[in-house]
């Protein structure tokens, strides 16, 4: 199952640059975010959109990447 959201970690993991990159992003407002408790979440839609794939490819790539790596988002 695709995640609705993933954390800064995740993202900056997709994008292949760092987490600060991502967190200067949301501070700037050009990365959409919310905060759940200490934790920023960033839609998957964005990601897909600006990786520029569509929602099919991106849920495949997203789940993938998650199930990879387990302790992501802990």
């Amino acid at each position: 199952m695709t995640p609705l959201a993933l954390t800064v970690n995740q993202v900056a993991h997709l994008l292949q640059v760092q987490p600060n990159t991502i967190l200067h992003g949301i501070d700037r407002g050009d990365i959409p975010a919310k905060k759940i408790g200490r934790v920023w979440r960033i839609p998957c839609s964005f990601v897909a959109d600006y990786m520029g794939v569509s929602s099919d490819e991106a849920d495949t790539i997203i789940t993938d990447l998650v199930a990879a790596i387990p302790a992501w988002g802990k």
